[in-house]
């Protein structure tokens, strides 16, 4: 079913849409949240702070996925922000979009999951509910 056919819950996430990724990916994913070497921040893929880097949960994908040599890291100028080729501060590219094999989202609400008896974005989860990447990992785990 197309993601767009069915009514929106917590903003342009659908419900009755079924989501999926690539399962090698996704462990992963949950490996590197779980594994202590991304320190966990909020609102931007990578942030450098006193020369630290913290990263949102989406951040730690896009990090994995530059340790697979599927894209890399590039700095915001004198801005302490990092993305990648095709993306954003705060927002994943296509070309790890792409290699996660994301399915049933679209981009900009990237992985949703059910929490709270809603359905929220991965971002949503980490940056206003303060979510911690263990939890955010279980939740991964069992919902994909």
């Amino acid at each position: 079913m197309n993601e767009w056919a069915s009514a929106p819950r917590v903003g342009i996430v659908h419900d009755n849409t079924e989501r999926s990724m690539d399962p090698w990916v996704k462990e992963l994913w949950i490996e590197a949240l779980t594994g202590g070497e991304y320190p966990e921040g909020r609102y931007y893929l990578r942030q450098e702070i006193d020369g630290h880097s913290f990263y949102d949960p989406l951040g730690v994908l896009t990090g994995v996925a530059v340790e697979h040599k599927i894209t890399t890291w590039e700095r915001v100028r004198e801005d302490n922000l990092w993305f990648t080729p095709g993306g954003a501060p705060n927002r994943i590219s296509q070309t790890v979009y792409e290699w996660a094999n994301f399915k049933g989202m679209h981009p900009s609400q990237v992985c949703p999951l059910e929490w709270a008896n809603s359905l929220h974005p991965i971002w949503r989860l980490s940056d206003h509910y303060r979510l911690p990447f263990e939890q955010i990992a279980d939740l991964l785990a069992r919902q994909y």
